[in-house]
């Protein structure tokens, strides 16, 4: 068996060590890929070079035949569209005729995947505070880079950042068939940068700045990561779960949830009952 972490935005593979070790403990007889990815490049690219890459990587030893991808923020979307990718030989159709923004050197990428026959099955998909369609926003964006202390001007022209502010990442999913099952996790109940009345913005944004206990992970909110609430349909047969593991996310951010102990055990947990599902552990 596989496990394939993906790091968020902003990120690299380092950021997701401990997340790393607590999978190499807990299945130590699985092949563990963290790698980072140039997390500008398009969404529905970064998915598509990392099917292919599982799909090398099966054909060279067949216990890689069964993966599970675990991802973080960004990293969950991109393994959100490797398992479309993997498993919708109609995938490249659905990009050409639903991303309106992708440039025709990236569909030539996407097009690689034409006739890929990929033995690859994907038993699982966790997503940790990952967005879907209408969570991220012009003004969160700018938000989030201001809390990072980042200069966002010329990241914002990315074809990465692009495919968050934009819903056609999410229109090429909702044409997609897969039978994984999914996990999403996230933080608090409310979006303190979501839609709403200027007043109400400026009470939150007040609270947040002199009330430490004010949950502090504006993007891992329930309504922007449970799938069951997309604004756009998910993936056709994708069974999802949602958990939410804070009680007043005092103890988590945006970046941190990936780390935190309670996630871990449910990342486990998941993988695990993946695992007795599939028969990957036959595969191990």
């Amino acid at each position: 068996m596989k496990i394939v972490i993906r790091h968020g935005i902003f990120s690299s593979a380092t950021k997701m060590a401990k997340l790393e070790a607590h999978l190499r403990g807990d299945f130590p007889a699985a092949v563990v890929d963290n790698d980072s990815y140039t997390w500008t490049d398009s969404i529905l690219v970064n998915g598509a070079r990392l099917a292919k890459r599982l799909t090398k990587a099966a054909e060279r030893d067949a216990r890689e035949t069964c993966v599970i991808l675990v991802g973080h923020s960004m990293g969950g979307l991109v393994c959100r569209v490797a398992n479309c990718a993997l498993s919708d030989p109609g995938f490249p159709q659905h990009v050409r005729a639903n991303a309106r923004a992708i440039g025709m050197l990236d569909l030539c990428e996407i097009d690689e995947l034409v006739g890929l026959n990929s033995s690859v099955h994907v038993c699982g998909i966790v997503t940790l505070a990952t967005p879907n369609s209408g969570a991220m926003t012009f003004a969160q964006m700018h938000a989030l880079g201001a809390l990072l202390g980042l200069a966002l001007p010329l990241n914002l022209r990315s074809a990465g950042i692009q495919d968050l502010r934009t819903d056609h990442i999410f229109r090429v999913l909702q044409h997609c068939h897969t039978d994984a099952s999914c996990l999403t996790i996230s933080g608090s109940h409310g979006n303190r940068f979501g839609t709403g009345t200027a007043r109400t913005a400026v009470r939150y944004l007040s609270r947040w700045v002199t009330n430490l206990r004010e949950p502090n992970d504006m993007i891992v909110e329930d309504e922007s990561v449970d799938l069951s609430r997309s604004i756009l349909p998910h993936e056709s047969g994708l069974r999802t779960e949602h958990v939410r593991r804070y009680v007043d996310c005092t103890d988590v951010s945006h970046t941190s949830i990936h780390g935190n102990p309670r996630v871990l055990e449910s990342v486990s947990s998941f993988i695990a009952r993946c695992i007795a599902a599939c028969g990957c552990d036959n595969a191990m």
